[in-house]
């Protein structure tokens, strides 16, 4: 690990710790952990457990924006949203088996889903920490005040994306966001939960550098910091994400395993289960979950002959994984 990644997770460990203030503080930071360490590291990472630790469930796949770095506008599944009663029935089955977190974002702006707030308060009834990632264009004061009297507490994280300091590369790149508008809804959240007095959920901002933003990241974490309690720069975005049915030129093969398909379920809006966050498509489903159980699917002849591959270095024989720099 070089000096400016151990610095960059030294300062998060450190502003993770603000939130301590509390034996149930104590224990939330615990279950943190073991999604934090495998991304200290860039070795393989194996996880047998038998049910997954998380759940990426998608609220919708429809965007109210298109970014140049997104394949959304290119997706050919249907588009649509989350049944809220299959919801309901994911979250209780999740919950029932000890997953500890729900990452309520896939391909598509969660706020989107008009029940997004209550889906925030039911994952937050069970127990369950949740991860929303957003743009911010809808985060209204009533979707605020919702969040905040939903229940959430510092195991809980709001992530902006952010792929601009300036109004005109995050206009450039974000198209069809208003850079004013984000701004303003990101310190109403800030400035409410400081009134209300509640210890979360972490609010962060993300940056994506690519080709017609990566030189305003240092600007952008001036801009940002000492004001969210995150500040993250991801400097190389993924390719095979990005350029999704674009091609884009070829992809060194990957050699280690994937951390996601180990800690994560990915849900999408309809009930099917994907490989992981890289199938866009749905192409590598392997069930429903409106049909199946969550742990039955996890634990499935053809999601096991997959991570086995992983185990064993096999990588180059699954074409999806082999062409993926996730």
């Amino acid at each position: 690990m070089n000096v400016n990644r151990l610095y960059s997770w030294l300062k998060y460990g450190f502003d993770e710790i603000k939130f301590i203030r509390s034996a149930n503080d104590i224990k939330i930071f615990g279950q943190k952990l073991p999604f934090l360490f495998p991304r200290l590291g860039d070795n393989n990472y194996f996880n047998n457990a038998g049910v997954p630790p998380s759940l990426q469930l998608e609220p919708t796949n429809h965007c109210n924006l298109k970014c140049i770095s997104c394949p959304n506008g290119r997706i050919s599944r249907e588009k649509g949203f989350l049944d809220y009663d299959l919801f309901k029935k994911i979250i209780a089955e999740a919950s029932g088996i000890g997953v500890k977190r729900v990452h309520l974002y896939l391909h598509g702006e969660p706020l989107l889903h008009p029940l997004i707030v209550q889906m925030i308060r039911d994952i937050k009834s069970k127990g369950l920490g949740v991860n929303v990632v957003t743009n911010g264009m809808l985060l209204d004061k009533a979707k605020i005040e919702g969040i905040l009297s939903s229940g959430v507490n510092s195991a809980d994280y709001f992530t902006f994306s952010v792929l601009g300091a300036t109004k005109l590369v995050h206009e450039k790149v974000m198209k069809g966001v208003d850079h004013e508008k984000v701004l303003k809804n990101i310190n109403d959240f800030l400035n409410m939960r400081k009134k209300l007095r509640t210890n979360g959920p972490v609010i962060e901002t993300i940056f994506y550098a690519m080709q017609g933003n990566d030189h305003e990241i240092e600007q952008f974490r001036d801009n940002w910091d000492g004001i969210v309690d995150h500040v993250r720069v991801v400097r190389k975005i993924s390719r095979s994400f990005a350029n999704f049915k674009l091609g884009g030129g070829s992809i060194p093969v990957r050699s280690k395993s994937c951390k996601h398909i180990w800690e994560r379920m990915a849900i999408h809006w309809n009930g099917n289960i994907a490989l992981c966050c890289e199938d866009v498509d749905g192409r590598h489903i392997f069930g429903n979950a409106a049909d199946k159980s969550i742990k039955e699917i996890w634990n499935c002849n053809g999601l096991m002959a997959l991570k086995k591959m992983h185990k064993e270095n096999r990588i180059g024989d699954i074409p999806m994984c082999s062409q993926c720099d996730q």
